[in-house]
């Protein structure tokens, strides 16, 4: 199965929701990351991370897609991820996928 998580957290962040990507992963699945650039839970982007760049990653062999995204404490964090989510590259990365999950 394809599955696409989208989540405003995941690694290097320590979050639940990256055992759950390794966890599907090892089970056979195709999984795929949609999130921002990390910078919890400092507010700042993580050292290589910034509000353009790098777009693409890769944790335990699962392909991450970042968004950009206002660091935690700038603004609500959530109105940030929420409006670089929904773009047109997001959207066509949802068409792929059987299966999709959102956390926050």
């Amino acid at each position: 199965m394809q599955v696409l998580i989208v989540s405003q957290y995941f690694w290097p962040e320590r979050f639940r929701v990256n055992d759950l990507a390794s966890a599907l992963k090892d089970r056979g699945h195709q999984v795929t990351v949609l999130t921002g650039r990390p910078n919890y839970p400092e507010g700042r982007f993580f050292a290589g991370y910034g509000f353009w760049g790098p777009a693409r990653d890769e944790f335990e062999g699962i392909p991450i897609v970042r968004v950009p995204l206002v660091p935690r404490g700038r603004v609500v964090p959530r109105a940030s991820h929420s409006t670089t989510s929904p773009s047109p590259s997001s959207r066509a990365c949802w068409a792929r996928r059987d299966c999709a999950s959102h956390t926050t």
